[in-house]
């Protein structure tokens, strides 16, 4: 394994820290977010500085990831597409950091060979695998850059208020007292955007339920929900149960929420998150109790997709995802949504959201449902790019059931 091609001055249990973790994203297919959360847990001695500058570094570099591999394989001139140094990884990334470009004395030569590379394909420019660039490409024509070109920021850190405690000035109240800068959305209400980096996690505001992170796109869906208190509502694929709480939120205890998933493991931490929240209204099924046996006013699915609309949030999943397993949530989804329809009462609605850019798992799968479903008809269909609200990508699409 090659020396690096640049000198990194970084201290060194820093730099230790931050190839182990590439090494679990890089090699052993760790998602990123989960591979940094661990990293930053188990340095307990990190200041505040060297965290962000490790999470900042790995990120970036699992942003452009497909990048930095065919600068150095051009720059070197040999095929190390599979041995990849990681330590030129990281001195790529710091290099193309402005913020950190302190930590790095660079060597001019390897410098020149990358700036001088030409005719980089695009796919590789977005960091993402070249059929799923053909495919946006195919969907959105002339619009698919600016779609991944707004996907390839960093997400922006959002939270909403949960009503059942507290509301959005009060909220706002306690983060001025504990010195965190903050901007509440003029777009959406009770969103909150966060500034910068902060404990907010650790906060006793946070453990106490006063407010839960939530990105401002799925706040913006389900404020759009025509909710009412006295209702009952199946949030049929829960998960841990972010958009559960919301809805909750907004009911104020009153009527019936029923959350269910097809895993067990993710509706575990929903019991804690709804008993720190003061849920009183909750109950969770699963889904093989609910199957045919209950009648309700909206049924939202928020559908397992690819994830291509949280590509700012999770950018490993650019080059990560398949098309064998795209082929495979389209019908995932579609099983779901025929279960799903079961359960909606005569007059009711059947919400359909994904985290998803592609219109194979939204347009097109909503057009085949309603061809083999005709009590539903389309009320409306929404989608939310990042050019918009600044968060992550959504679609949604409302139905009625006559």
């Amino acid at each position: 394994m090659q020396d690096t091609y640049y000198q990194l001055l970084l201290p060194q249990a820093l730099v230790t820290g931050i190839l182990s973790c590439l090494d679990e994203i890089v090699y052993q297919n760790s998602f990123a977010d989960k591979a940094v959360g661990q990293l930053l847990n188990t340095q307990k001695r990190w200041g505040s500085r060297d965290r962000k500058l490790a999470a900042g570094i790995i990120y970036d570099i699992s942003r452009n990831l497909l990048l930095y591999q065919f600068q150095l394989q051009e720059a070197l001139s040999e095929n190390i597409d599979k041995s990849v140094h990681l330590l030129d990884l990281i001195a790529l990334s710091v290099q193309n950091q402005e913020a950190f470009s302190k930590y790095i004395t660079d060597n001019e030569l390897f410098q020149s060979k990358i700036k001088n590379i030409k005719n980089i394909p695009a796919y590789i420019l977005y960091g993402v695998s070249e059929w799923l660039y053909e495919l946006l490409k195919m969907e959105n024509g002339e619009n698919a850059d600016a779609l991944l070109n707004s996907l390839n920021r960093v997400a922006p850190t959002y939270i909403r208020p949960n009503l059942l405690k507290t509301d959005t000035s009060k909220l706002a109240e306690i983060l001025e007292q504990a010195g965190i800068i903050y901007s509440v959305s003029k777009q959406v209400k009770d969103c909150i955007k966060i500034e910068q980096a902060n404990q907010l996690r650790k906060s006793k505001t946070f453990n106490n339920g006063l407010f839960e992170f939530q990105d401002i796109g799925s706040q913006y869906l389900i404020s759009e929900l025509q909710l009412k208190q006295n209702q009952t509502i199946i949030d049929y694929c829960a998960g841990k149960g972010g958009k559960t709480l919301h809805i909750a939120s907004l009911m104020k205890n009153k009527g019936l929420l029923i959350a269910s998933d097809i895993d067990s493991t993710r509706l575990s931490q929903l019991v804690f998150r709804a008993e720190r929240a003061g849920l009183k209204n909750l109950k969770i099924l699963t889904q093989s109790d609910l199957d045919g046996k209950v009648q309700t006013d909206i049924v939202l699915v928020d559908a397992p997709c690819s994830g291509s609309g949280t590509f700012r949030r999770q950018p490993d999943l650019k080059y990560r995802l398949q098309q064998e397993a795209l082929s495979a949530f389209i019908k995932t989804q579609s099983k779901i949504l025929d279960k799903a329809s079961k359960l909606v009462k005569k007059d009711g609605q059947l919400v359909y959201i994904t985290c998803s850019i592609l219109k194979k798992e939204n347009q097109e799968q909503v057009k085949q449902f309603i061809q083999t479903h005709p009590l539903f008809s389309l009320q409306k269909e929404e989608n939310i790019f990042p050019e918009r609200l600044d968060g992550d990508a959504f679609y949604m699409a409302v139905f009625n059931k006559s």
